[in-house]
């Protein structure tokens, strides 16, 4: 991405639906690595249609299996935001975030870890299903 700027982002973008678990995955680092994922988290205190945009690449992110990505912005988040990435991490739908949301239910602010626990909750029922 150093080498070809701004210009590589949308092919990356578009490596985020490939089939190849590999490509995504690397896509997504290179995405997190430029800034461009920090921005898409910024843009959920947005108006309503930016941030509907931004959760919906922001779960991309996650579906390409960059979770790493998710967590630590939503670690370094406000509140206002973590809950907006709460959102986008129930729509992901993967037991790795586990251990954020208990993390989150134990040191974020009352709305965010109450919020955590409804969703890790969720993924409880859907493992014991």
């Amino acid at each position: 991405l150093m080498k070809y700027g701004k210009e590589a982002v949308p092919d990356l973008e578009k490596l985020l639906k490939d089939k190849d678990r590999f490509a995504r995955n690397k896509a997504a680092e290179l995405l997190g690595d430029a800034g461009v994922t920090h921005e898409k988290v910024l843009d959920l205190s947005k108006s309503e249609e930016t941030q509907h945009l931004a959760e919906n690449y922001l779960v991309e992110i996650g579906r390409a299996e960059a979770i790493s990505i998710i967590w630590q912005e939503t670690l370094l988040a406000k509140p206002s935001v973590q809950l907006k990435l709460l959102d986008v991490i129930e729509k992901i739908d993967t037991p790795k975030f586990k251990p954020l949301l208990t993390e989150l239910e134990k040191t974020a602010s009352k709305d965010v870890s109450e919020r955590a626990k409804t969703i890790n909750k969720q993924f409880n029922k859907r493992k014991a299903a």
